[in-house]
């Protein structure tokens, strides 16, 4: 193997680092040419944890693992998601969740809050366009002057 170890900075050097690896996968253990296969595996989980993003989950295989994950049924579902009917709708896809469904999931589930929104899509859904630029975030914050009382 002639492969230069080296960080791997780009789409053009992981594919020729993948090559290489592959080039390599039946290498004797112990030898030269295993070490930097190792090595180079290494490498390339790297790149791909950093650069290459995994696609999220549909809410509902998310919960479906979960549930399996966990040995859940439908009906440890109903507490959460409002009776036997939601959960069979959300299940099935018939039924979108809402916020508080997924804050249900997330929080006594563990389901990550990410895969029961999706991109975003719940939160667009309900916020449509709203222009959050035009929020007086500053102003809200200052105190407020107090008023005298009648009293005073």
């Amino acid at each position: 193997m002639t492969y230069q170890l080296k960080p791997i900075k780009n789409s053009e050097e992981h594919k020729e680092a993948l090559n290489q690896f592959e080039a390599s996968i039946n290498a004797a253990d112990g030898t030269q040419e295993a070490y930097q296969r190792d090595v180079l595996a290494i490498l390339i989980e790297k790149y791909e944890d950093e650069s290459i993003p995994l696609p999220l989950p549909s809410p509902i295989e998310a919960i479906k693992f979960r549930m399996e994950q966990a040995g859940l049924t439908r009906k440890d579902l109903e507490p959460i998601l409002g009776g036997r009917a939601k959960v069979s709708e959300i299940l099935s896809g018939k039924r979108e969740l809402t916020i508080k469904m997924a804050r249900g999931l997330h929080t006594q589930l563990g389901i990550p809050a990410e895969s029961l929104l999706g991109k975003a899509s719940i939160l667009d859904d309900e916020l449509g366009d709203f222009d959050f630029a035009r929020v007086p975030v500053v102003e809200m914050q200052k105190p407020r002057p107090r008023r005298r009382s009648a009293a005073s």
